[in-house]
């Protein structure tokens, strides 16, 4: 059996032991992303976020890979997969695609777009659930740039209209 199933994590690395929260300042966040979470009334991590965020972000707790999470309804599972996703994220700007959720319900979904928006981050967020076709749900995600190519420009130049086509224009020709 693979070991994170033989042996999971079932407490926070910041877990001291006695009995105290653990704040979200001094679980690998950044300032910032900490200063949104106490405007919006968070300041205590739950322990799965307490448990999840280091195992993200903490690169002495890092977990290369997948990351399954077992826990109850309204444990704080989304803000653990959210804030480090957006605190990653923010750090470098690539003009691509480069995080995707699946979750099971709509309800879901709502949430985790809520999340990211609570976080306030600039990211460009897609939402995709189902009830539209795939091309305009691709069309929400994706940001469609025009690629400059040498071969495509020339082609543009020879269409210009020159001087001489002005003085005998005809509609037809164009």
């Amino acid at each position: 059996m693979p070991d994170w199933i033989t042996n999971p994590v079932t407490k926070s690395p910041y877990d001291r032991g006695d009995g105290k929260p653990v704040k979200f300042d001094g679980i690998s966040l950044d300032r910032g992303v900490v200063s949104r979470l106490e405007k919006h009334g968070y300041n205590e991590a739950t322990p799965v976020q307490a448990t999840v965020i280091p195992l993200l972000l903490d690169e002495k707790y890092r977990h290369r890979g997948d990351l399954c999470v077992s826990a109850s309804t309204g444990s704080g599972k989304t803000l653990s997969y959210v804030l480090p996703i957006n605190q990653s994220l923010q750090r470098e700007y690539l003009p691509r695609f480069r995080a995707l959720i699946v979750v099971p319900t709509r309800e879901l979904v709502k949430q985790a777009r809520e999340a990211f928006e609570a976080c306030g981050s600039n990211l460009r967020i897609g939402t995709a659930i189902g009830n539209v076709a795939l091309k305009d749900e691709q069309q929400k995600i994706m940001r469609w740039e025009s690629i400059y190519s040498p071969e495509q420009y020339n082609q543009d130049q020879q269409k210009i209209m020159s001087e001489d086509d002005w003085a005998d224009f005809d509609l037809l020709k164009y």
